[in-house]
């Protein structure tokens, strides 16, 4: 029998911009006002904290569909609050928090709001 010949795996360093794509990402969204099923006049005190593993690029509220709010380059742990008076507020309506890392992972939470 032939010995096959052993194959050697040379071992470089990373470049310093290098990411690992096995490294995992993890965001938590955590939004404690206003309760998924809060009643709303005219204005929401939206507070809501976040924390990720890699930096926060963008933070983008929407309440049905339409862009309220847009917070760029955060760092790792930020908390938001903001009170947002939407232009109109239907019967049923939905508040949407996205998150946004550095690599574009995103992170979203929805709560329905009444009138």
């Amino acid at each position: 029998a032939v010995a096959k010949p052993k194959t050697r795996v040379a071992s470089r360093p990373l470049p310093k911009n290098a990411v690992l794509q096995d490294q995992e990402n993890v965001t938590i969204l955590n939004v404690t006002s206003p309760q998924n099923g809060t009643f709303i006049k005219t204005a929401i005190e939206l507070t809501a904290e976040l924390k990720s593993s890699r930096t926060i690029k963008t933070i983008e509220i929407y309440f049905n569909n339409t862009l309220l709010d847009r917070v760029l380059n955060i760092e790792k742990y930020f908390i938001y609050q903001k009170t947002l008076t939407p232009k109109t507020i239907e019967l049923q309506n939905i508040l949407k928090i996205l998150v946004i890392d550095e690599l574009d992972n995103k992170t979203e939470k929805e709560i329905l709001l009444y009138r």
